[in-house]
């Protein structure tokens, strides 16, 4: 459970005033948050009311709306990852504000392979933008104890026209088949100077790669996202003799 703030209300409104907050939205003391977008229907699609005595880590913290949430469910111990030094500098200011223990590190998934196992894993839209984002989603099948959740961008119009810089109309009637996307970033120079690329799954194809360890996952839910038309990808971790596939449409 998240503690009792030690912060006064002006040391809160000035932590607001001075850094930038516009990606989750994160509730903080005295009535306040920061700006962002409202991932609670998300954080229900994932976690349930109690997480007693559980792990988790989320890939791509950000700011760490996620792991927040974690805490408040009574997680034993939440670890949260992200590429960038100044996220992980304000998610550590939010955790100070709160009362929140969360383990923030600076990490790059490009680099930085997943292998201490967890209960919970997230990685939220994070994998269009990796190097070799198969490789992630396999080191975090075998990572997860319990539930994997993953989310990205399909391949609807807007993701199409702006996200992809091609006029492929094409992959606008591949969103419901079993499809991985490989779109070029002229304008996202990669390391070397060359444009990177940036990966779409769709749907069937992601959950079709975490049921094809059939041994590994009970069921595996699709779930529509009210996050920038993303989806959930769930994975729940098998139990003796159980497979298989189930669908549902949300409001994450």
């Amino acid at each position: 459970m998240l503690q009792h703030t030690k912060w006064s209300r002006e040391q809160v409104e000035n932590l607001l005033a001075t850094e930038t907050f516009g990606y989750q939205k994160v509730a903080l003391p005295y009535g306040l948050s920061t700006d962002g977008d409202d991932r609670s229907a998300t954080a229900r699609e994932i976690f349930p009311d109690d997480l007693t005595g559980k792990t988790v880590l989320d890939l791509g913290c950000n700011t760490g709306y996620f792991c927040f949430e974690a805490v408040k469910r009574g997680a034993a111990r939440v670890v949260g990852y992200d590429h960038s030094p100044a996220a992980i500098k304000r998610a550590r200011l939010l955790a100070d504000c709160l009362g929140a223990t969360v383990e923030f590190e600076v990490r790059d998934l490009n680099t930085f392979p997943v292998v201490e196992k967890f209960d919970y894993i997230l990685c939220l839209n994070v994998l269009h933008h990796l190097d070799n984002p198969l490789l992630v989603i396999e080191q975090t099948i075998a990572a997860a104890r319990e539930r994997l959740a993953l989310e990205m961008a399909g391949l609807g119009f807007q993701t199409v026209r702006r996200r992809l810089f091609t006029a492929s109309i094409a992959a606008l009637f591949m969103g419901n088949a079993p499809v991985i996307y490989v779109g070029r970033q002229p304008h996202t120079p990669g390391r070397d100077g060359i444009p990177k690329v940036k990966y779409f799954i769709t749907p069937r194809a992601l959950a079709n790669i975490l049921l094809r360890h059939s041994k590994t996952f009970a069921r595996v839910e699709r779930v529509k996202s009210k996050h920038k038309g993303r989806y959930l990808i769930l994975g729940h971790k098998a139990l003796p003799g159980l497979a298989g596939l189930s669908c549902r449409r949300g409001g994450a």
